[in-house]
C-alpha cells in the first residue's frame, strides 16, 4: 500500500513502453550532442535493419577526436545478449577517445561528453 507522499507502484514495464521511453531518451540525448557540435549516426530504427551489426550501439556520435558509441536504455532496461557481445568486443578498443556509454539518462551523456 501506498502512503501519500509515495508515487503508487508500478507492474513491469510492457517492451513497447520501453521502447517509446527509450525513443524519447535517444531524441534528447541527439539534439544535446548535435547542439554542442557532435556529428551523429542514429543506428536504430523501429523497423527491420538490412544492413546491421548485431549489438550495434543506437547512436555513433563524432567530434574531432572524440568518438561516442552510446547504447539507450531505460533506468531499468538490460542490455540484450548481442548488445553484450558487442559491448565486450568493443571495450578492448576504447580509450580516451572513443567510449562505450549504456546511456540511461541525459547525465551519463553529459558526464561523458565533460559538458556541465
Amino acid at each position: 500500500m501506498n502512503t501519500p507522499n509515495q508515487p503508487p507502484t508500478l507492474g513491469p514495464i510492457s517492451a513497447s513502453a520501453q521502447r517509446i521511453a527509450e525513443r524519447a531518451i535517444q531524441i534528447a540525448i541527439v539534439t544535446y550532442l548535435r547542439k554542442i557540435g557532435y556529428f551523429v549516426i542514429v543506428t536504430s530504427t523501429d523497423g527491420p535493419q538490412a544492413a546491421s551489426i548485431a549489438g550495434m550501439p543506437d547512436i555513433l556520435a563524432f567530434k574531432h577526436d572524440t568518438v561516442l558509441l552510446i547504447e539507450v536504455k531505460t533506468p531499468t532496461g538490460n542490455l540484450r545478449p548481442s548488445q553484450q557481445v558487442f559491448q565486450g568486443k568493443i571495450l578492448e578498443h576504447t580509450g580516451k577517445h572513443v567510449q562505450y556509454i549504456v546511456s540511461r539518462s541525459m547525465d551519463d551523456v553529459i558526464k561523458a561528453t565533460g559538458a556541465s
